[in-house]
């Protein structure tokens, strides 16, 4: 019997397939490449399986100590640059906002002035001739024929934004008003001439 040609050269018999008619050069050749051997000797054409699960386990090591301080540091950055930003949107728009209600009072002064022969608000429990309805002279009632004027505020005085109060302080001094410093702060009302404030520190020259 003819022994195959490369028998006795160091090759394995075990990686090598028969050819068949049926199966074409190519195809037996990489059947041949990717038999495992039974003997233990590796085959130089199949990659070891190891080798695979090793590389993934050395990509998922945890982050270095220069990384994790970079990142820390790149946040730090970051809440320094943009919090200073938020806070003075914030006291911005309180700031817009307490303008604009003051001008409203001031504004609806003159009207109440107008409409009781220029006679002004007593300041009483609150401004309450501006939320409630009122007579020629005055006198707070229920809003009808008898009380046909106002209320010019709906519910109750805007609030100052800065102590979220309303409470209005009297000023029957001359000159400009200091503030109050209370907690529910909200105006300061002169009844003489009819002169309001924001009862803020930093806002009472507005």
């Amino acid at each position: 019997m003819t022994p195959e040609r490369g028998a006795g050269k160091g090759v394995n018999p075990d990686n090598l397939v028969a050819f068949e008619p049926s199966i074409g050069r190519s195809r037996a050749a990489s059947i041949t490449r990717c038999r495992r051997p039974t003997c233990g000797t590796p085959n130089p054409f199949c990659p070891a399986k190891g080798k695979s699960k090793m590389n993934v386990q050395q990509r998922r090591g945890g982050f270095t100590l220069i990384e994790v301080l970079i990142v820390v540091v790149i946040m730090a950055v970051l809440a320094a640059t943009i919090i200073p930003q938020f806070t003075n949107s914030s006291k911005d728009a309180r700031e817009s906002s307490i303008k604009f209600n003051l001008h409203s009072l001031r504004g609806l002064i003159e009207m109440y002035k107008l409409h009781h022969q220029g006679g002004l608000p007593s300041g009483a429990n609150s401004l309450e001739q501006l939320t409630k309805a009122t007579n020629a002279s005055g006198a707070v009632g229920t809003a009808g024929p008898t009380y046909p004027y106002g209320p010019y505020v709906q519910g109750a005085l805007p609030t100052n934004p800065f102590t979220n109060g309303n409470k209005v302080t009297l000023h029957t001094g001359t000159g400009l008003p200091t503030a109050s410093g209370a907690t529910d702060a909200g105006w300061i009302y002169r009844p003489a001439t009819g002169e309001i404030w924001i009862d803020h520190a930093d806002y009472i020259n507005e």
